[in-house]
């Protein structure tokens, strides 16, 4: 069945909207767009976690982002940086 991604947003994004009570386009998603997987990108635990509870409701699936090779990713330590940097904490999100 065909299903629709989010790109992948770093979870402190996800973490500041909630916390100013701001909206993501994804909060507005219609039936028709499900399936609907988010990914989330980041190096901060709490933050991933937190990230997560936001968007539990809003999707049928969360995707960790651990295959990001681009610039961005290494200068935010997230995706396929983070897996090659610190292994533990991969696992560990």
């Amino acid at each position: 069945e065909p299903y629709a991604i989010l790109s992948a947003e770093h979870s402190k994004r996800w973490v500041t909207r909630a916390d100013h009570g701001s909206q993501h386009e994804s909060d507005r998603f219609c039936e028709w767009e499900r399936p609907l997987v988010i990914q989330l990108a980041g190096d901060d635990i709490p933050a991933m976690v937190r990230a997560a509870q936001r968007i539990e409701h809003m999707c049928d699936g969360i995707d960790v982002n651990f295959g990001c090779p681009q610039t961005c990713a290494q200068l935010g330590n997230y995706g396929a940086w983070l897996l090659e940097r610190d292994l533990a904490k991969s696992c560990a999100i």
